[in-house]
């Protein structure tokens, strides 16, 4: 009996192996066309006509001085960098490049701070018109 089963199971399969690999072939994938390239020695004439990356400049290693009374400029914007440091005003962060060195105001990479009618964004990282400011 037990014979049997075992017989009857490897004619199942030997039937079933021999349907399955009897179809038709693996399909034939689709051809890509062919790429054409272009000499690289042309980039050469086309160079001047791509667009350049701006790159911003570095911003220095800056000691951050804490604001101090309520003198610094204020602004509607909650990104707007602006403080205060012995009464004066900067719309920017009051902070020394060298250690003991004079306080100077800062808007990251810029001396000086921000200009009338610009704020010191912190998203951007720069000065701003106020409504050019905003998380994205």
């Amino acid at each position: 009996m037990k014979r049997r089963k075992l017989w009857a199971m490897l004619i199942i399969l030997m039937v079933s192996g021999l349907f399955g690999c009897s179809g038709r072939g693996p399909s034939k994938a689709q051809r890509e066309p062919k790429r054409i390239f272009k000499d690289a020695n042309d980039l050469g004439a086309n160079d001047a006509k791509r667009p350049r990356l701006e790159l911003s400049p570095p911003e220095p290693k800056l000691d951050v001085i804490a604001s101090e009374g309520g003198c610094a400029p204020k602004s509607e914007n909650e990104l707007a960098v602006a403080s205060c440091y012995k009464n004066v005003a900067c719309r920017g962060q009051w902070a020394r490049t060298e250690k003991g060195g004079p306080a100077e105001c800062w808007c990251y990479a810029k001396k000086g701070g921000c200009d009338e009618g610009t704020i010191c964004c912190a998203v951007s990282r720069k000065c701003e018109k106020l409504e050019n400011c905003y998380a994205p």
